[in-house]
This record gives structure tokens, sequence and C-alpha cells, in this order.
């Protein structure tokens, strides 16, 4: 082990790295997750595969002070590597590891690991279910359970996978905790932590040693927890989903999107690039607070930030775009019928929000409850059923109306505009009332008549849904 210091960085690296350090940090990345506090990118150097992995702890002022009294995730992950090795537990090479000192702090960590030759992240891998894979991640989880490892976020990102090999190792080391024998409710929580990513099938629990797990009642329910855990942590962070974590930045148009890589096709980008076109000339619906245009299979709004006044107390929090990508992709993750959401953008001077876009994807053969002009049994149900979903995963919309509200050609309600959507934990029957009474009173704007049995047929639902079942009680609120 060598330490050197270069380009301000004091840094401790195996020796066989001393000459490739600074082509690795200077090379080109080819893929990135970034966040505003960690960047991670993979660079290919002489057909190796190295992770940089960046903890920007100087884009917060006084954030560098604290490592003065702790130290930092990728110290902490840099002397775990041997340790775990040790034990016999596959990890990633790591090769380097430096830390950016001043006088506020600790700048920035920086921590380079090496991929095994033919180690691909299982994010990547086309087929999820393959045998081969679901072997390999049930070994590794049994040798990590009998080490009494846990592991806080076991991701597909955070998995290497050799489809010649056959064999699984770990990438990041950052949550994983030592402790003593395991018992059955922590392995469980394990497994459904990755369940929650991967479809897990027999090759996985017959590798894991407990076959008899993959028809376990208690496992599937822990599962959908996890799963809605995951979603609510996201929410309550403001971060963009786990599910949907390759987003890519796009410079188009004069602006800076975030895209999703699964949407990034060339129709999405002649979009992003006549963004300001498309609004002027295609605009569909135009108020005060933002402007509605269709272009082809997309909708692009464009809020606007208002006054001065306003604009300053909008660039101290999210932009209502970003909070509507952020809302729809997890709506997305839940199950819950909406537009999806496929880019946004924000466009501030000096700081400050002047307006910020959203594209979203258009809804096929789909009107406005306000125009849909169906079967009215079937839309009753399948809104019922779609509102009790909704207030179930702990979501209240302040602003329900007939325009926020969208019908396709089956009859299946969707739930659009999601600027009025928050998360409150737990959607309380009084709040459950608030929001029906608001779309109740929206429905005498409907160019059908809503009988009195229409409404019953609705509450009925509604509440069945919920698992309500004074739901009689229910009528005297409308």
């Amino acid at each position: 082990m060598i330490r050197r210091f270069y380009d301000g960085v004091y840094w401790e690296m195996l020796p066989a790295v001393e000459a490739l350090l600074p082509e690795i940090l200077k090379g080109g990345p080819e893929s990135c997750h970034r966040t505003p506090r960690k960047l991670v990118s993979s660079h290919r150097l002489e057909r190796r595969l190295f992770f940089v992995k960046r903890y920007l702890h100087g884009t917060s002022l006084w954030r560098p002070a604290k490592f003065f009294f702790k130290p930092p995730r990728s110290r902490m992950e840099w002397r775990r590597a041997p340790e775990l090795i040790q034990l016999g537990v596959p990890v990633v090479e790591h090769v380097a590891h430096g830390e950016q000192w001043s006088l506020r702090g600790l700048l920035q960590s920086i921590l380079v690991t090496e991929a095994p030759a033919g180690y691909l992240p299982v994010s990547a891998q086309p087929d999820r279910e393959h045998p081969a894979l679901q072997a390999a991640v049930g070994r590794l989880l049994s040798v990590m359970h009998r080490c009494g490892l846990r592991h806080g976020d076991l991701h597909p990102d955070n998995l290497l996978f050799s489809v010649e090999k056959a064999h699984c190792c770990l990438v990041d080391l950052d949550r994983i905790e030592p402790g003593a024998n395991l018992g059955t409710e922590e392995r469980l929580r394990a497994i459904a932590s990755i369940a929650s990513f991967i479809p897990l099938g027999p090759e996985f629990y017959r590798s894991y040693g407990e076959p008899s797990l993959q028809d376990s009642r208690q496992l599937a329910q822990l599962v959908h927890h996890r799963r809605r855990l995951i979603a609510i942590e996201e929410v309550k962070r403001r971060v963009p989903p786990r599910h949907h974590s390759n987003f890519h930045h796009v410079e188009l148009g004069g602006l800076r999107w975030w895209v999703r890589d699964e949407m990034l096709t060339d129709s999405l980008k002649e979009v992003l690039q006549d963004a300001d076109e498309i609004l002027q000339v295609h605009s569909v619906k135009t108020t005060r607070s933002v402007t509605v245009a269709m272009a082809g299979e997309f909708v692009l709004k464009q809020y606007k930030a208002g006054m001065v006044l306003k604009r300053i107390r909008r660039s101290l929090k999210s932009s209502r775009a970003r909070s509507s990508f952020r809302k729809e992709c997890h709506l997305e993750i839940l199950g819950i019928k909406t537009a999806a959401a496929a880019a946004f953008a924000d466009v501030r001077r000096a700081g400050v929000l002047q307006h910020s876009c959203l594209v979203t994807c258009r809804i096929p053969e789909a009107a406005e409850l306000s125009l849909w002009n169906g079967k009215r049994r079937g839309a009753i149900n399948s809104l019922a059923r779609l509102l009790a979903r909704v207030h179930d995963e702990g979501f209240s919309h302040r602003d329900l109306k007939e325009q926020n509200i969208m019908l396709d050609a089956k009859g299946e309600a969707y739930l659009i505009d999601l600027d009025g959507l928050s998360f409150k934990g737990e959607v309380t029957r009084r709040r459950a009332v608030a929001d029906l009474r608001r779309l109740s009173l929206s429905a005498v704007r409907l160019p059908f008549r809503v009988s009195f049995t229409d409404r019953l047929r609705f509450l009925f639902i509604y509440c069945k849904a919920r698992g309500f079942l004074d739901w009689r009680r229910w009528v005297n609120y409308f």
C-alpha cells in the first residue's frame, strides 16, 4: 500500500494502479449515476473496468465539518473490503481511496474499485430471471448470512454478475453491517429486499439452501411491504426512485433535461429539441401558471414560476416539474395508473427559478372524465378502485376534479396532473372524505347527470376496496 498526493487529493492505493490512476480519473465515463451528493461512473482502460465513486461533501456549507469528528463512508468501505475477503465474501477489488481536505473540512472523498474481467452490473443484465444469475445471487446471499452480515441496500446496481463464470460479487460495501447469527425474520427481510427489484425463482432458493421459502406467504407479504417502504422513503427524501435509477442529463433545445433512459427515443429528442416552438404552436391549454401542449405521443407542460417573490420562494424547493416527475415515477412503481413521466427540465438564472418543463407519455385513446361518453358503470367502478388505491398508499390529492382524471377506451381510470398530490403516510377518514367531496362537487360540471345510484355504487366499491364496512354512513357526507 502506498500513499501519494495528487491533484489536491490525498491518496492511498495499491502499487499496481499508481501509474494508471491519472488516466482512470481523467477518462470519459461510460455510465453515470448522479445525485446531489454522490457521483458514480465506470471507466474502461486497457480492457479493465474501473468504478469511481465520488462523495461530494463540499456541495453543502456545513457538511464538510462533520468529518473532523467521524470517518467518511468511503474510508469505512476501504477498510471493510479486506475484512470481507478474509470471510470469503466475493467483492470487487478496492484499488484506491482519496480524500480532499480544506479548512472547511472534507470536500470530497473518492473510492476506486476494479471489477473482475467479464463482470457487469445485474441491472444491465437483459434477463434477470436467468437460472445462472438466480443461483449466483442465492449463493452470495447465503455466504453473507452464514458470516452474519446484513446489507441495507441490496440493489441490482450493487451486484456484479459474470455470465461465463456464473458468479456474483458485491460492489457497494457501504451499507454492510456485521452481526451475530441472523434470525429467520432478518433473513426473510434480506431476501425481500432483493425480491423488490429481481423476480426470484426456484434456482435462487435452491442455491440459498431454503427451497421451501419460495411459497412462503410471509415472504410475499414482506416483499410487498418492502416495495411500498422503498417508494415511501424516496417520496420523503424527494429523490428519484431506485426502480428508475437510470437517468441521464441531455442538453437539447438550450435546456438541460433529466431523461429516463428507456424513454430516450428519437421522437422524444425531437420534442425536447423543439420544446419552445411546440408550446407556442401546439398549445391546448394556457393559464397564468401552466401551458400544456400536445406533441405526438407526448404531452409537454411548462410551469411558470410567477412574480419575483414566488420565483425566489420556489427556488428554495423542488420545482413543480421535478416534483410531478418524481411523483409519477413513484405511482408507477406502486402500480397506480398515471401518465408515465419521460423527462423534466428546470430553467434558472443566478439560481432563481424562471420556469420548469415536464414531458409525459400520452395515454392512448383517453379522454378527460368531463368529455368521456362511454359506459358509466365501468367507469365508476374503475375510478373508485383507483382512488381507493391512491389513499391506501398514503397519498392525498387536494385538487381532485374531472380534468385530473382520464379514462381510456376500456373505461380504465388514470390520475394525471399530480401537482396537488402529497404524501401523508396515512390517509384518515376525514381527509379521504375531503378529497371525495371535492370530486363530488366537480361532478356537477359533467356533461351527463350523476345519479344518486351512481354515487352509492362509487362509495360501495371505494369502501370495499379500503376495507370500510360502514359505507352507508359515507352517504351523509355527500
